[in-house]
């Protein structure tokens, strides 16, 4: 019974010393593998796909933003409201003024003003060969 125990004692001695220095066997778990790594890889994929768009989104309201900005803003240049007392900065404002009819009669153009904004051109035309 002595030699059986040291014999039991000896095996489950070299037992646990396999256990302990066995690697782990990665031929069976390789298809398992792959196909983790592959959901691992799609799942991601999904997840720059949707910060993707919702970078274009962020960028498609900063653009509306900025259009409804510009077209404030030139707005008010032309309407002279930017808070100035008269009109925006470089605008030039003539006026009121009356056009008389070279013909006699009534004026053409009466009481107008008019608010010049830099960068634009302006023309006034009349029946030709008259100015």
């Amino acid at each position: 019974a002595e030699e059986d125990s040291e014999f039991e004692k000896e095996v489950s001695r070299r037992l646990r010393e396999k256990e302990r220095d066995r690697l782990p066997d990665f031929s069976t778990n390789t298809n398992h593998r792959n196909q983790n790594e592959d959901k691992a890889q799609e799942k991601e994929q999904r997840k720059m796909r949707k910060k993707l768009e919702e970078s274009e989104e962020e960028v498609r309201k900063l653009l509306r933003e900025l259009d409804v900005a510009r077209e404030t803003a030139a707005k008010r240049r032309i309407e002279g409201s930017s808070g100035g007392g008269n009109g925006s900065i470089g605008t030039i404002e003539v006026g009121p003024l009356n056009v008389p009819n070279p013909g006699g009669g009534q004026d053409l153009i009466n009481d107008c003003v008019l608010t010049f904004v830099p960068g634009r051109r302006y023309a006034l035309i009349g029946r030709n060969g008259t100015g």
